[in-house]
């Protein structure tokens, strides 16, 4: 029932498609989003690296919704039947790379997987990996992201003829080429592979995801809201405990079992979000960013926000510049 409450409750917004095409060597710096990101290999063998250095392999079919503000640079690798295709790798530093909008022509890496030609060698002269990539946004009761407690990446693997694999097609072909009704059918075909995903993480009676367990309950949802709508006011212990109804050594108890972390530490958490995407989306000066968030020491933020997203506040405002230009 967990699962079938949560993603009922869901709303997904559709938000645009694009292919990331990189050849064997290249790498491609896709940035860090105030949203949680969707990737689906089409072609090719990627790793994905994060500032929290950490390292994802993908091959292709691989999905995957990486957590929102993590940093993420992908270097395009040859495999072994790379290796067989081409006799030798390819030498690196090969830049001929780019992401570009979603159209018809994805459906070919797509066709080069299923043959002969999985690296897309053919075509291209040389092995190069094709990924579809988009920020993801689903939210649930008012508001608050299904996604926004994400802080591991979720990877499932999509055969072309398994349902996941059909779904995710059918919804890239729905926005490659849009016809009247599109963007009904692309929303009902992004939720219904949300829901294809997690059947793998959150089995009957056992979910591996506990802050999904967490918005189901309503009391801590009472709290969650409090703090994701705003993280900035002066909330605590006591008065979390209160909104939830429960004792505050109950309280913490059971937001410590759903989300394996303390109350306090969340907050903090969410308040060093919001910085970041103040950070980025707005023109405050930091010592205004770092008081709207709860800290009175501009040094005592720098060193929060840095220990948390492995980067200074400043480099930070400036990397996310360069990255929307």
């Amino acid at each position: 029932m967990l699962l079938n409450n949560l993603l009922d409750a869901t709303e997904v917004t559709v938000e645009p498609f694009a292919i990331c095409e990189v050849e064997t060597g290249a790498a491609l710096d896709l940035g860090a989003h105030a949203v949680p990101t969707i990737h689906y290999l089409l072609q090719g063998s990627a790793e994905i690296s994060f500032t929290q250095d950490r390292r994802l392999l993908l091959h292709p079919g691989t999905v995957a919704i990486i957590p929102a503000h993590w940093h993420q640079h992908m270097t395009a690798r040859w495999t072994d039947e790379a290796l067989t295709l081409t006799g030798e790798p390819i030498a690196s530093g090969v830049n001929s790379n780019c992401c570009r909008d979603l159209d018809p022509s994805w459906r070919h890496h797509l066709v080069l997987r299923e043959t002969h030609d999985p690296l897309g060698q053919e075509a291209t002269g040389q092995p190069r990996t094709v990924m579809a990539c988009s920020l993801l946004r689903a939210s649930f009761c008012a508001g608050t992201g299904l996604f926004d407690y994400l802080d591991e990446p979720i990877i499932a693997h999509a055969l072309p003829n398994d349902p996941l694999g059909w779904t995710l097609n059918r919804l890239l072909e729905e926005l490659a080429t849009p016809r009247p009704g599109s963007l009904a059918s692309a929303r009902v075909l992004l939720k219904e592979s949300l829901i294809l995903l997690l059947r793998g993480h959150c089995k009957e009676e056992d979910c591996r995801l506990p802050w999904l367990a967490a918005l189901e309950d309503e009391r801590l949802a009472r709290s969650l809201l409090a703090m994701t709508n705003d993280p900035t006011a002066p909330h605590d212990l006591e008065s979390l405990a209160a909104l939830a109804g429960m004792s505050r050594s109950s309280f913490a108890q059971r937001f410590s079992d759903a989300f394996g972390r303390g109350a306090i530490d969340l907050l903090i958490e969410l308040r060093l979000k919001h910085a970041a995407q103040l950070l980025s989306g707005s023109r405050l000066p930091i010592d205004r960013i770092a008081q709207k968030v709860g800290y009175q020491s501009r040094s005592y933020f720098t060193r929060a926000f840095q220990t948390r997203f492995k980067i200074a506040p400043g480099a930070y405002r400036r990397r996310s510049r360069q990255v929307a230009k």
